[in-house]
């Protein structure tokens, strides 16, 4: 998400962050950078930002109708925009969407605090891992859950 915004390839960034942690990577540091440089690089991410919230504009009629209309169409497109931005400029907020995509996959909303199963519990964590393309460990899926209301303790399953 944060290469697609940057509007570089994720495999580029990914290469930046090893780079950067075994201490290879010639940074800013490396010479001073302008107060001009420095804005002509937040003006070039702001014309990113917008082209991307004009580009969803301008691509289907549809986006004035209902609230799950909207939703559909993000679901459509989340390969092509990040979904928050979608949102933003569709006017719905993010954790409605997800909370009407957690809806559509288990039937119905959870209950914060709600004590499901196992095997239910299973499955969420298989679908939150799956939705991230397998890149959530532990620790992202249970944030991911948390906050989509499926509490769990960590050691539930015998792990460490």
């Amino acid at each position: 998400m944060t290469a697609k915004v940057l509007g570089i390839p994720k495999q580029t960034l990914e290469n930046w962050i090893r780079q950067a942690a075994k201490g290879k990577l010639a940074g800013a540091g490396a010479k001073p950078v302008s107060a001009e440089q420095m804005e002509l690089a937040r003006l070039r991410a702001e014309l990113a930002r917008v082209k991307m919230e004009r580009d969803i504009l301008k691509s289907d009629g549809e986006l004035f109708a209902g609230v799950s209309v909207k939703y559909a169409w993000i679901e459509r497109h989340n390969k092509r925009w990040p979904v928050t931005l979608q949102c933003a400029v569709l006017n719905v907020s993010a954790s409605g969407y997800f909370e009407h995509q957690r809806s559509k996959t288990c039937g119905e909303p959870i209950k914060p605090g709600k004590r499901i199963s196992d095997e239910a519990l299973l499955v969420h964590i298989k679908a939150a891992h799956a939705a991230s393309k397998g890149e959530y460990g532990w620790p992202r899926v249970w944030q991911e859950l948390r906050a989509n209301g499926v509490v769990w303790v960590k050691n539930r399953f015998g792990g460490s």
